[in-house]
């Protein structure tokens, strides 16, 4: 079994760094995943505002799957 990798990634030369014909199905599926987190949540809780608390840094992890967790930290 392939070991999986953790990537920070915080640029779009990070991504292109990462990204291979092997794993950009993986990629895109997961980030894409996460950009509709984030979206949903800048729309608010139960129509109150929330203030999304980022470290400009998007965590993945390249393990062949589509299962990810995601995490943002709202206030």
């Amino acid at each position: 079994m392939a070991e999986n990798k953790e990537y920070k990634l915080r640029t779009i030369q990070d991504i292109e760094n990462v990204v291979t014909p092997e794993n950009i199905e993986c990629f895109k599926k997961d980030f894409c995943s996460w950009l509709d987190i984030l979206v949903a949540a800048r729309k608010g809780f139960m129509g109150l505002p929330v203030i999304i608390k980022s470290d400009g840094e998007f965590t993945w992890i390249d393990d062949g799957k589509n299962d990810a967790t995601i995490n943002i930290r709202v206030e």
